[in-house]
């Protein structure tokens, strides 16, 4: 197979600021770490009850900072999965949140062409799959999403069949919103994508489903979302 020799530069050159950008962060991180605990060890041996009330103060403004920056991160992470779907046609069902056992299901779609199981992974930086791993950024990761993916796709199948006496082939997707996710060969053939890339992996269905067959596919996983939420309710 022929390499791509300017592709694999450019790769390896974001690569490298990726990871000269995150040793920039924690060297800087670091200074101040030790700046602040220089300036505490200092007043401590001044004045020890002073040092304290510092030390104090210090570790409850950080953990607030944390739990501030948490929020508003989980807060811009929902909006961008609520929205992640919304530039699908009418003719696409979509049911979020789903509660299986044991486990939460991000996307459920169904449309003319099939149905999918979508699950997010919000890291940044560039994705490339293969066979054994993905790979972000150069390394492979160490809980490989895909496994997740097709364990909830096979679920969904076996109670689709179970509900309303169809059988499918559920498809199973990750997506990468935040990053770029390179791709080798026709988008049928793989299974993770980016946020470009995701609108179009549906029109690559295997499957085509006929308005009959759509419609109760569509009112069970809508009915397999209201049964969860009733149960967690319940509880």
């Amino acid at each position: 197979m022929r390499s791509n020799r300017p592709m694999d530069s450019i790769i390896g050159l974001f690569d490298h600021w990726v990871q000269d950008w995150q040793a920039k962060r924690s060297r800087e991180s670091d200074l101040v770490a030790i700046i602040g605990m220089t300036t505490v060890i200092c007043v401590s041996l001044l004045k020890p009850v002073f040092g304290i009330v510092v030390l104090i103060a210090g570790a409850s403004l950080y953990f607030e900072c944390l739990r501030r920056g948490q929020f508003a991160a989980e807060g811009t992470r929902g909006e961008e999965k609520a929205t992640l779907l919304s530039g699908l046609p009418g003719t696409f069902t979509i049911v979020n949140d789903v509660a299986l056992d044991g486990h939460n299901v991000d996307h459920l779609v169904v449309g003319p062409s099939g149905v999918w199981v979508v699950e997010t992974e919000w890291h940044t930086g560039v994705v490339a799959e293969s066979p054994q791993a993905i790979q972000l950024n150069g390394r492979p990761m160490r809980r490989d999403p895909r496994r997740q993916a097709r364990a909830s796709a096979t679920e969904i199948g076996r109670l689709i069949e179970q509900s309303v006496g169809i059988r499918c082939q559920v498809q199973p997707i990750v997506c990468f919103p935040r990053a770029t996710v390179l791709t080798n060969g026709s988008p049928a053939e793989t299974s993770v994508v980016d946020r470009q890339q995701l609108s179009a992996r549906f029109r690559w269905g295997f499957g085509r489903l006929d308005p009959d067959q759509y419609t109760r596919i569509a009112s069970a996983l809508l009915a397999l979302k209201n049964n969860a939420a009733s149960e967690r309710r319940s509880h």
